[in-house]
C-alpha cells in the first residue's frame, strides 16, 4: 500500500499520535502498514490457468450435496464443457473420510463413501481438473467446547453462535494456525487438486455479522506485541491494520505449507496475500444498490493489467445475494457476464449453490451455453493480452474483495465514457504497467488516488498524460485554494475548437449537490462535498470556473453569475510530452448522473492528447462494449462484441440485435472472420487503418483478424 493510501486508512485513528506510554509501562507505537496486495507470480506449472482455454464450474456446496451420486454431478460438469470443477471440499464440513479431529463429516460419508474421492477419480478420467474450495469459517459445538482458545471471543467471554448453531474460529488462533492447515494439506495429499481456493479467511468479515474486534487471548496479546496497548473492544483504523496484519501472517503459513507440499498447485486466497491471484465476483444487483454495467469488464481489466504474471477470474454468482440462495440471476445477465469475463481474458467462471441440480434450470441452461460456445471456439480463448494503447491509472484496492467507493465513481465514469464511445483501455492500479513499457501507451488517464510517481519522466519522453480530480506534480503553478463545495458549480466553454462536441453548450457541471450517499453491494459512504481546485487566472483559458450562484427561486436565479478567468482545464507542455488537468472530478458526476457533455468533453480532450488518433473508430450503438486482444501464441487479434442493450435499470432483457456496423482499426489486416455468423468480411485498407463492416450483432460475437 501507498503511503498516501496508508494516511487515507489512518488519519484520526490513534496510530497517527505521538509516542505515549502505555498503562504497562511499555511505550506504545504506531503500528506498520498493512502488508501489500501484490499477488505472487504463478509458476510455470500453473501457467495453463490464463494461458489455455479454461472452463470453471465453481459450486459451493451444502453439506446435504454429499449424499448426491458424485459420478452423475462429474457427467452433468462434463456435458456443460467445464474443464475445471472447484467445489467445496472441508473446512466447516468434510466432503471426505477426514482423519484429522474435529472435522466434521458431511451427511453420508464414510470410510467406504469417500464423495470428494469419487468426484476426483470421475473428473480425472474426464480431463477435468479440480479444484478444492475450503471454507473455515464455522465450526461445531463440539470442537468450540474441546478448544475454546480456537474461537472468536466476545467481551464478555462468550462465543459468538450463528443460527446453525456454529461458531467462527479466530485467526489468531491454533484452529487457523495448526488445524486447518493440517486439513488443506489433508485434501491436497488425498486428491491431488490443480487449485486450492481458501474462502473467509479471517475475522470480523462481512458474513459474520461481527463488528467489534475478538478478545481472545491470542488477539490481546499479539495486539500488545504489535502496538504496546491494550487491545479495544471496538473496531477502530488501528484494529484494522492490526487484523490485516494478522491475516497476513497465517496466510503466509498456508501459502508456505502448500507450496512445500505441492509447488504445482494454485493458491487463491480470498482475502490476503500471499495469493497467486485474485478473484472478482459479479452479483446481481438489489436496490438501493447501484448497476455498474461494466463491474465484471473492469475488474478482469484491472486485475490482468496490473499483476499479468498472476491468475485472475470473475466469479459470475448465480445467486441474488448470500440470503436468497434460491433466486438465481436473469439468464440474460449470466450470457451477459461470462461474455464480459472471457472477452477480457477470464475463464468464464460460473459459481452455484449445490450441484448442477439447481431449482432454477434456466439460469444454469444459460451459464451452459456460453461455456459450450467458449468450447466450440476455444481455439481463440488463452493466452491473450490487451493491446489497448489507452491506460487509466486507478487508485491500488484497499482491501482485498474491498474498494474505495467514494474514489471508485471517479474510475467507473472515465471507464464508462471509454467504453461507450469503443475506445480500446487498459486498467492499472501500479505505475509499474508504464514503467516495464514506457513506450507502450499514447495516453494515461489518471483518476483519484492513482500512483503517479514517475510520470514525470513519461511526460518528458514523449508521453501524453490527463490529470482528472488528481494533481499532476509537475508543470502546473501552486493552487490558490480548494473549494470544497456542497452546491453546484459550472464550467463555462470558451474554446469551441478544442471542444468540438459542446458546440451550442456554454455551461457544464463542476460540482453537485451534496451530501449525497454512494451505495455498493456490501458497503455505503456519504460524499460530503465535491472539490474543485482553483489555480491562478489565465488569460483565454478555454473552460473556466463558475462559482455556485443563487439558483432558487427562478425569479432571482442567476443573477450573480460570475465569469471568471479561473481554469477548468489547464494544458501544459513538458519535454517532449503533453498533459492536461481537469481540477475536478468529471468522472465522478458521469458516473452519478451520466450528462452526455461530460462525455463530450472527455472525449473531445482524449482526441487532442492521442498522437495517432483512435485506436478504433465505429459507429456502434454505446451499449455495445467492444473488446480488442490479441492471442500471443497465434498472432491474431480478436476483436469481442458484447451487445449489453438488454440491460433495463437493474433487469435484463433479450438483447436488440443491431447492424451493419462499420468498424476501422489501426493496423493492417488481410482477413476478418466472425465466429458466430462464420462469415469471412471484407477488409479495405486506407491510411494506416483496416475497415471492415459487420452486418448483423445479436448477443456475442468475435471477430477474428488476421
Amino acid at each position: 500500500m501507498k503511503r498516501r493510501d496508508f494516511l487515507n486508512v489512518t488519519v484520526g485513528a490513534a496510530i497517527l499520535s505521538p509516542l505515549v506510554s502505555s498503562s504497562t509501562g511499555h511505550a506504545a507505537a504506531p503500528i506498520d502498514p498493512p502488508p501489500g496486495l501484490i499477488p505472487t507470480p504463478v509458476g510455470e506449472a500453473g501457467k495453463w490457468f490464463m494461458n489455455e482455454p479454461t472452463r470453471i464450474g465453481w459450486f459451493t456446496l451444502r453439506y446435504s450435496d454429499a449424499l448426491k451420486p458424485a459420478g452423475m454431478f462429474v457427467q452433468e460438469v462434463a456435458d456443460a464443457k467445464m474443464n475445471l470443477l472447484c467445489l467445496t471440499v472441508g473446512g466447516s464440513f468434510a466432503f471426505y473420510p477426514s482423519a484429522i479431529p474435529f472435522h466434521e463429516w458431511a451427511p453420508g460419508i464414510s470410510q467406504s463413501n469417500d464423495f470428494l474421492g469419487k468426484i476426483a477419480s470421475a473428473s480425472k478420467s474426464r480431463n477435468i481438473r479440480l479444484g478444492a474450495r475450503f471454507d473455515f469459517s464455522k465450526q461445531s459445538a463440539e470442537s468450540v467446547k474441546a478448544n475454546p482458545g480456537w474461537f472468536f471471543t466476545l467481551a464478555d467471554g462468550t462465543h459468538p453462535v450463528d443460527a446453525s448453531g456454529r461458531t467462527p474460529p479466530c485467526i489468531n488462533g491454533d484452529f487457523f494456525r495448526k488445524q486447518a492447515v493440517l486439513i488443506m494439506k489433508e485434501v491436497v495429499s488425498r486428491y491431488d487438486p490443480a487449485l486450492v481456493y481458501l474462502n473467509n479467511f479471517g475475522n470480523n468479515l462481512g458474513g459474520q455479522n461481527l463488528p467489534d474486534p475478538c478478545q481472545c487471548a491470542n488477539c490481546r496479546k499479539k495486539f500488545f506485541q504489535k502496538t504496546g496497548k491494550a487491545l479495544p473492544q471496538s473496531m477502530t483504523d488501528e484494529v484494522r491494520i492490526f487484523l490485516r496484519h494478522c491475516t497476513y501472517e497465517t496466510g503466509r503459513i498456508f501459502f508456505d505449507e502448500l507450496m512445500k507440499l505441492s509447488p504445482k498447485t494454485i493458491l487463491i486466497n480470498a482475502d490476503t496475500t500471499p495469493t497467486h491471484g485474485w478473484h472478482s465476483e459479479t452479483r446481481m444487483v438489489i436496490a438501493p444498490s447501484r448497476l455498474w454495467l461494466y463491474i465484471t469488464s473492469e475488474a478482469v481489466n484491472r486485475q490482468r493489467t496490473s499483476y499479468p504474471a498472476s491468475v485472475t477470474c470473475n466469479n459470475v454468482t448465480s445467486y441474488s445475494s448470500n440470503s436468497s440462495r434460491l433466486v438465481l440471476m436473469p439468464g440474460q445477465e449470466t450470457r451477459m457476464r461470462l461474455f464480459q469475463a472471457m472477452a477480457h481474458g477470464s475463464p468464464p467462471t460460473y459459481v452455484a449453490t449445490g450441484t448442477m441440480q439447481q431449482d432454477d434450470q434456466r439460469d444454469l441452461l444459460a451459464a451452459k451455453e456460453v461455456f459450450q460456445w467458449h468450447a466450440r471456439n476455444e481455439d481463440i480463448f488463452g493466452n491473450t493480452i490487451n493491446p489497448a494503447k489507452v491506460l487509466i491509472l486507478t487508485k491500488p484496492e484497499s482491501a482485498p474483495r474491498g474498494r474505495d467507493i467514494v474514489i471508485q465513481q471517479s474510475l467507473r465514469g472515465i471507464y464508462r465514457i471509454l467504453t461507450e464511445n469503443h475506445i480500446p483501455l487498459m486498467v492499472s492500479e501500479t505505475m509499474e504497467t508504464i514503467t516495464q513499457q514506457p513506450g507502450r501507451f499514447d495516453l494515461v488517464i489518471v483518476t483519484p488516488g492513482a500512483p503517479i510517481l514517475g510520470l514525470e519522466k513519461f511526460v518528458s519522453n514523449g508521453g501524453r498524460v490527463l490529470y482528472i480530480g488528481e494533481e499532476p506534480a509537475f508543470a502546473i503553478p501552486a493552487a490558490v485554494r480548494v473549494h470544497d463545495l456542497t452546491n453546484v458549480s459550472y464550467v463555462e466553454v470558451k474554446d469551441q475548437h478544442l471542444f468540438p462536441s459542446l458546440k451550442g453548450l456554454t455551461y457544464l457541471m463542476a460540482t453537485s449537490m451534496c451530501p449525497y450517499t454512494v451505495i455498493d453491494i456490501f458497503s455505503k459512504a456519504e460524499v460530503k462535498t465535491m472539490r474543485f481546485t482553483e489555480y491562478p487566472e489565465e488569460k483565454g483559458t478555454s473552460l473556466s470556473f463558475v462559482p455556485p450562484m443563487i439558483e432558487n427561486p427562478a425569479e432571482v436565479s442567476q443573477t450573480d453569475l460570475k465569469h471568471t478567468e479561473i481554469p477548468a482545464v489547464l494544458l501544459r507542455d513538458h519535454g517532449s510530452g503533453r498533459i492536461a488537468y481537469l481540477p475536478w472530478d468529471l468522472g465522478a458526476l458521469y458516473d452519478r448522473m451520466a450528462i452526455p457533455s461530460h462525455a463530450n468533453l472527455l472525449t473531445d480532450l482524449v482526441d487532442h492528447l492521442l498522437p495517432k488518433g483512435r485506436q478504433l473508430e465505429s459507429d456502434a450503438h454505446s451499449s455495445i462494449e467492444m473488446v480488442l486482444a490479441y492471442q500471443q501464441n497465434t498472432g491474431r487479434h480478436l476483436l469481442h462484441l458484447i451487445n449489453l442493450s438488454g440491460q433495463t435499470q437493474n433487469n435484463y432483457m433479450d438483447a436488440i440485435a443491431m447492424g451493419p456496423i462499420r468498424i476501422s482499426i489501426i493496423g493492417k489486416f488481410k482477413s476478418a472472420r466472425t465466429r458466430e455468423g462464420n462469415t469471412g468480411l471484407p477488409v479495405s485498407y486506407n491510411n494506416g487503418r483496416s475497415e471492415f463492416t459487420l452486418p448483423l450483432l445479436k448477443e456475442y460475437e468475435v471477430i477474428v483478424l488476421e
